[in-house]
């Protein structure tokens, strides 16, 4: 039977408002097993969504979650190209307006965002963003025809994706299948109504 972890930091806002506020960060083991991609994912999705109803139950306004925790193998491009989803530019609720062709493509910031929304606790989610390219318009883009960023987005409480961060100094056993932005991110999240 798997476990669910959750450790609560109660983290201090020293804000003129003088805010106080309890976030978690989530410690799961995550299911590596061999054969299907896409159903490792899906496990460990369900992972995560019973991590942020535990952190409601907590009172926990944010949940972080662990690089990689998704993902099953994190050396094998072809194997994370299948999982990595176009995850665009921020803004907009994903959770109430994508299609059911974009809930297809992205069931990974789809299943997150409607998770945030019903546990009303906003996460931070690291997942891979595949950016397609070709090498006339781009003499960088990489021979297999794509880009695939390490990267961090944050949903809000409502489920609202509000923020999107490639990594740009990555470990250096995982350079050969991750891209870094040519210009590194910089983003800043902050949290409201908590």
């Amino acid at each position: 039977m798997m476990r669910l972890f959750i450790l609560l930091f109660l983290v201090v806002l020293t804000a003129c408002s003088g805010a106080v506020f309890r976030g978690a960060v989530a410690n799961h083991k995550p299911v590596r097993i061999s054969g299907n991609v896409r159903e490792v994912v899906n496990e460990n999705l369900q992972q995560y969504k019973g991590l942020l109803e535990a952190a409601a139950t907590k009172d926990s306004k944010v949940l972080v979650f662990p690089e990689f925790g998704l993902y099953s193998d994190t050396k094998n491009r072809t194997a994370l190209s299948i999982v990595a989803e176009q995850i665009g530019a921020k803004g907009g609720l994903p959770c109430d307006d994508f299609s059911l062709h974009q809930q297809l493509q992205s069931p990974i910031i789809y299943q997150m965002s409607c998770a945030a929304k019903e546990t009303k606790v906003a996460a931070l989610v690291n997942m891979i963003d595949y950016v397609k390219c070709n090498n006339e318009d781009d003499k960088k883009c990489p021979d297999d025809g794509f880009y695939l960023y390490n990267t961090d987005i944050g949903l809000s409480s409502s489920g609202e994706f509000q923020a999107k961060y490639h990594k740009s100094h990555e470990y250096f056993g995982l350079k050969p299948q991750f891209n870094v932005p040519e210009t590194p991110d910089y983003e800043i999240w902050t949290l409201e109504n908590v």
